[in-house]
């Protein structure tokens, strides 16, 4: 998808919000998140965020005795899972740990890819790889509604956009992602 679907996503995310009540902070709980602000925005990034083959809502996800969802599960032609994403209630404070936690521990299962935390309008990028200590270790934190729209628009396409997951058969080693990873790491 382009960079410019993503800009018309992202506003239509913040014209949404600007259809809650006036002079609060409208709270909406995780589904209606996921449906009015994350999917959107998903599906400009090229995701079928309908579609099983590239999107698995409430993907399931082993972790020791009990069993844990993950919020969406993206894949790759491969049927790799290379993001999971935790969405959050609109307005939820993303830098808590326990949020960051169940973030990582969805992501134990994945190794490698990316790691997404968002409330819908706040997105925290976390590159995974074998070491999954996400404390202080967030890579890319993207706010839409602050900042100039192309420049989030262009993180977030740089990142989570599906054709560059879906051109490459051995996406964790292609070299566009390889690049964008080398350039991040510390």
């Amino acid at each position: 998808m382009t960079i410019r679907a993503v800009e018309e996503a992202v506003e239509h995310v913040k014209t949404q919000l600007g259809k809650l009540p006036e002079g609060k902070r409208y709270p909406l709980n995780e589904w209606p998140t996921h449906y009015i602000l994350v999917d959107p925005i998903l599906e400009a990034l090229g995701w079928r965020t309908h579609d099983y083959d590239d999107c698995e809502v409430e993907a399931l996800m082993p972790d020791g005795q009990y069993q844990r969802k993950a919020d969406y599960l993206l894949y790759n032609s491969k049927g790799r899972p290379v993001v999971v994403i935790e969405a959050k209630c609109l307005w939820d404070d993303l830098d808590n740990d326990s949020s960051v936690e169940q973030l990582a521990g969805y992501a134990r299962e994945l190794r490698q890819g990316v790691g997404v935390l968002t409330n819908g309008t706040e997105w925290h990028l976390y590159k995974l790889n074998r070491n999954i200590d996400f404390t202080g270790k967030r890579v890319v934190r993207v706010d839409v509604l602050d900042g100039v729209l192309r420049e989030k628009a262009q993180v977030l396409h740089e990142w989570l956009d599906a054709g560059n997951w879906w051109e490459s058969r051995r996406c964790h080693r292609c070299r566009y992602h390889r690049g964008v990873f080398g350039l991040l790491e510390n």
